[in-house]
């Protein structure tokens, strides 16, 4: 079976090696220069444990589940226990500060209640030292292409017309975030 993963962030990059560690053919299409270059490569590097998603207790429980899955297979570009700040605004928020505490207490998220030095004291409701990990992207980049080349993955750069691509393939997968 012949297999198109269209988008070269985490996402479509661990799908392809994947595939192709199982036997099929697969071709990773990006329309970058390079792998992890949008959503993967632009963010603040953070392994989300859940507190980004205070508003989904869902969302907040598969981050649990992808950080355990991306150390086990991304453990060497892990950069452990660095400190974050999430912080409530009092203006316009979503959430409350009660909530947000209520949220972390119920996923069991460790938290510190303190001031964030960056952040006016005044403009937040609630700021929170947290411990997380983060990647190093170079690291993590070297890791995925070492993974594509073994399980002999056809990567194709630059290329924006997916409209051809469907036609070609037995499977599709769309592995797109940002301006996708």
């Amino acid at each position: 079976m012949k297999i198109a993963v269209i988008g070269a962030g985490i996402f479509g990059v661990t799908a392809a090696w994947k595939l192709a560690s199982l036997g099929y053919i697969v071709d990773l299409y990006e329309r970058e220069k390079d792998i992890l270059q949008a959503a993967s490569g632009i963010n603040q590097y953070r392994l989300h444990a859940g507190y980004h998603y205070p508003r989904s207790d869902e969302t907040a429980a598969e981050s649990k589940i992808g950080l355990k899955s991306f150390q086990e297979e991304y453990g060497e570009c892990i950069i452990k226990n660095t400190e974050n700040y999430y912080c409530i605004s009092k203006r316009d928020s979503k959430i409350t500060r009660e909530q947000f505490i209520a949220f972390c207490k119920r996923h069991d998220l460790p938290f510190v209640e303190e001031q964030c030095r960056v952040v006016k004291k005044n403009s937040v409701a609630l700021s929170l030292k947290v411990r997380e990990n983060i990647f190093d992207i170079e690291k993590l980049k070297s890791i995925c292409k070492e993974k594509l080349s073994t399980y002999k993955v056809n990567v194709i750069f630059q290329e924006a017309n997916f409209d051809d691509i469907v036609k070609r393939y037995d499977k599709i997968i769309y592995a797109l975030y940002a301006n996708g």
